[in-house]
């Protein structure tokens, strides 16, 4: 969650990093004869290992990188490396194959933290790195990049601060004219046909009525207010390719301190029409396949069409599992589960995977069995434009494609 601040540039001078002088891990991205059965015939292509403790990132059909807390790697061989701090997000260009690699390094206690913001070009060019402070009690902001603009959000205040990308700061921004500080806040950032929205708490008032509030960036880079939603709190959003907006927030229409599940309809094409209907739990996560609303649960996955909303169709697994990941392939979509999830030293261990697979026209789950095994790291990817998907289990990945 991200917090007030009024962030500026960091005296701290930029750090040199080397880029060619790391040798390759040989045990790295090396073609394995494991391989992972499913009941229904789906095989990888090719298995292959990455660095111990690394999350694996593909960007494309031929730029596969993965990440420690201290280094970049692609193909195995280091490409930057962080010589303070810790590397807490590798977030890939929507335009480009440049990534930006985030770092956030902590002096003492009650010290502002350095946010580190590294763009990458080329994965063999570093441009200059910069910085920004963060307050020690208000946390980091959560970070969208937007038509060669990065966006930090900072939740509790309900600001934005604007950067180019280089680092120089165009201003920060309100999207409310009073909304008083409070950690419970959230901004919701979304891109929606090459336009930034916003999705911001006016209080944190469990009991308050239209608290959230649906904002356009405008050219200026201020924030355009286009409607509010009967609802306390926004946990998911996402637009249709109809642009149609859902929201899955907590409301409490009723005016109690207890707020309820509530899904949200509303048509960004101009109707006034908002439809709110609640929900028996929270989901733990929503995604859009053809115009169409899913809606993932532990036990089920429950569509919705727009234009009928109270008719919700549920598909079940026919046990409970635990969703980890999510990705949509060939108009498909794909969970990865565990059977169990439990605690363990420093980590949490996810047992007996699993990948489900909704065929929405047909209104099925299929679901392939993964691994018996127990694992810290589960991890489903899938490059943009591309029918492969990879299913990371710690420092082995595999690379599928799903059957035509």
């Amino acid at each position: 969650m991200s917090y007030n601040h009024d962030p500026s540039k960091s005296e701290i001078p930029p750090v040199k990093y080397p880029t060619k002088s790391y040798m390759p891990n040989t045990f790295i991205f090396l073609i394995l004869s494991t391989f992972i059965y499913s009941q229904n015939g789906v095989f990888p292509e090719q298995s292959f290992s990455i660095q111990e403790s690394a999350t694996f990132l593909p960007i494309n059909h031929s730029i596969k990188l993965s990440y420690d807390h201290t280094t970049l790697y692609k193909d195995g061989y280091a490409i930057y490396n962080v010589l303070t701090g810790r590397i807490s997000r590798v977030i890939p260009s929507p335009d480009s194959d440049e990534v930006f690699v985030i770092s956030v390094t902590v002096h003492k206690a009650k010290e502002p933290a350095i946010l580190n913001f590294q763009a990458i070009s080329g994965m063999e060019e570093t441009k200059p790195s910069w910085q920004i402070k963060v307050p020690y009690d208000m946390g980091f902001p959560d970070i969208v990049i937007h038509d060669d603009h990065v966006f930090f959000l900072w939740s509790g205040s309900q600001t934005y601060s604007v950067f180019t990308m280089n680092g120089k700061m165009v201003g920060q921004y309100s999207l409310f004219d009073e909304s008083p500080w409070n950690m419970e806040k959230v901004i919701l950032g979304m891109v929606h046909n090459d336009q930034l929205f916003f999705l911001g708490m006016q209080t944190a008032r469990l009991n308050s009525r239209r608290n959230v509030t649906l904002f356009q960036l405008k050219p200026s880079f201020e924030s355009n207010p286009l409607v509010s939603f009967d609802l306390v709190q926004p946990y998911f959003a996402s637009f249709s390719q109809n642009n149609i907006l859902a929201i899955v927030g907590s409301g409490s229409l009723s005016g109690s301190v207890d707020p309820v599940p509530y899904l949200t309809f509303y048509d960004l094409t101009g109707s006034e029409n908002v439809i709110t209907t609640p929900l028996g739990k929270m989901p733990r996560k929503i995604h859009w396949i053809n115009n169409q609303l899913t809606l993932a649960f532990k036990d089920r996955v429950t569509l919705y069409d727009p234009s009928d909303p109270e008719n919700p169709v549920s598909l079940s697994y026919g046990r409970e599992v635990y969703p980890l990941d999510y990705a949509e392939v060939e108009n498909s979509l794909l969970i990865l589960a565990a059977k169990s999830v439990l605690p363990s030293p420093k980590t949490i261990k996810y047992g007996t995977i699993s990948l489900m697979r909704l065929d929405l026209p047909k209104k099925t789950v299929s679901t392939y069995h993964v691994s018996s095994g127990s694992f810290n790291k589960v991890k489903l990817s899938h490059p943009d434009h591309s029918n492969a998907y990879f299913i990371q289990l710690d420092d082995i990945v595999n690379q599928y494609n799903l059957e035509q």
